[in-house]
């Protein structure tokens, strides 16, 4: 080890003990936030949801063939994306 330490005086990379409880467990927490979200939870599905699906910036708003395709052609949205909300948009206008 070199000898660097953080501000705090731990060494670099040390784990604190709430962030070595925390990995230890991890495995639990993530399948009881998992139950909660299932029971209707809303904190734990906003919890899961985002760190699955993050928020994207710069996709866009109007759900127009032309949108979708300039989207995936500037890389903002894979194909499989771009195909997955063509065919949300054709059924939404559908539908309406």
């Amino acid at each position: 080890m070199d000898g660097k330490t953080t501000r705090a005086g731990r060494p670099i990379n040390q784990l604190t003990p709430a962030r070595r409880l925390i990995e230890q467990n991890i495995r639990k927490l993530t399948e009881k936030a998992l139950q909660n979200a299932l029971l209707g939870d809303t904190a734990a599905i906003s919890l899961l949801l985002d760190r699955v699906w993050p928020a994207r910036s710069h996709v866009p708003t109007k759900l127009e063939p032309a949108s979708i395709r300039a989207a995936v052609s500037k890389g903002l949205l894979s194909p499989e994306q771009g195909q997955n909300l063509k065919d949300f948009a054709e059924g939404y206008n559908d539908a309406g």
